[in-house]
């Protein structure tokens, strides 16, 4: 599919760059979820969804083809900004969204449509969901994903002060990309048709992204906000090193390896099974860490009937830094 943005002198002069977006960075690692970039990344995270969170990949079922929840969302600063501009979207505007990406997709994936509103219901699910798959996939890694986004913001930044936003366009130098004055194309895998759109005097958002291959328009539903280009930032390197997480790097000395893999496994709350799996250890050796964990005071342990949940103490949670505050 390729879309024609056709530019008139407004809206060059009203084209920016965006600031990194943990909400949008969220959406868009739904992507290589199924493959392509960043498998260091991919064989970190997907030990750690729970089959409600692989639901999510539904919003991504094939290549060039995403669901486009910043379309119906809007542009955001933070991951809550997002989630509630989700839920405080009108029905006009996600009805717009589903239907264009049903038609494209042949149907909604079964397992994604309960999550989505319906019968004037909020997607609270959704939200809920979103935010759980962003704890485990961007969040652990998010101060590293936003220092190396600013990086490329800087770089577009001087672009645009050498050369202008054409000069932007042209030094980009992104796969599917190309500036026609006055028109640019982005070319995606998706098979939706070809399409023109004006800016409308909004000109465009333009932000650089971990997690795509390609450039992608994203349009405003609303009629009232600009559009949004999204072009990939070149893959940070190295990649094992950019997405260990703290655990990874500072408590391997203090704990050992396994060990600090099991107590970032328990961020979040896990099953024992959980906990062996996402630490990537048999479940004798994490229970044995989980142990260990406890009577440091890491870890609490909480039995419901025949379930056992294992969960960060206020003080396992400052150690393991989580949040990559």
């Amino acid at each position: 599919m390729t879309t024609r943005i056709w530019f008139t002198a407004d809206d060059l002069a009203r084209t920016r760059i965006a600031a990194p977006d943990p909400f949008a960075e969220t959406l868009l690692s739904l992507v290589p979820l199924r493959g392509g970039p960043h498998p260091e990344w991919r064989r970190r995270v997907c030990p750690q969804l729970s089959r409600p969170l692989r639901l999510l990949a539904g919003m991504h079922p094939r290549p060039g083809l995403l669901l486009d929840l910043e379309s119906v969302a809007g542009p955001v600063r933070t991951l809550d900004e997002g989630l509630d501009a989700l839920l405080g979207a009108g029905r006009t505007v996600w009805d717009a969204e589903i239907e264009s990406f049903a038609q494209a997709n042949g149907t909604v994936p079964p397992g994604l449509r309960p999550l989505l509103p319906a019968a004037g219901r909020a997607p609270r699910e959704l939200a809920s969901a979103v935010r759980a798959y962003h704890d485990v996939a961007v969040g652990p890694y998010w101060r590293r994903l936003r220092e190396h986004l600013e990086t490329q913001r800087e770089r577009a930044g001087r672009l645009v002060r050498d050369g202008g936003v054409e000069g932007l366009f042209t030094g980009l130098d992104v796969p599917g990309l190309r500036w026609r004055p006055p028109v640019l194309e982005v070319r995606d895998a998706g098979n939706r048709p070809d399409r023109d759109v004006q800016p409308g005097g909004r000109g465009l958002l333009v932000r650089p992204t971990a997690f795509i291959a390609h450039a992608q328009h994203s349009r405003d539903l609303s009629g009232r906000r600009p559009d949004l280009l999204i072009y990939p930032a070149p893959p940070p390197a190295p990649a094992g090193a950019f997405w260990a997480t703290p655990g990874d790097r500072a408590l391997a000395g203090l704990l050992g390896a396994t060990r600090a893999r099991v107590l970032a496994a328990a961020a979040g709350g896990a099953s024992s099974g959980e906990l062996a799996r996402r630490a990537g250890t048999a479940p004798s050796s994490a229970s044995e860490h989980a142990r260990a964990l406890r009577a440091a005071g890491l870890l609490r342990t909480e039995r419901h009937g025949g379930a056992v949940r294992h969960d960060l103490t206020d003080l396992g949670l400052r150690l393991l830094d989580r949040d990559g505050a």
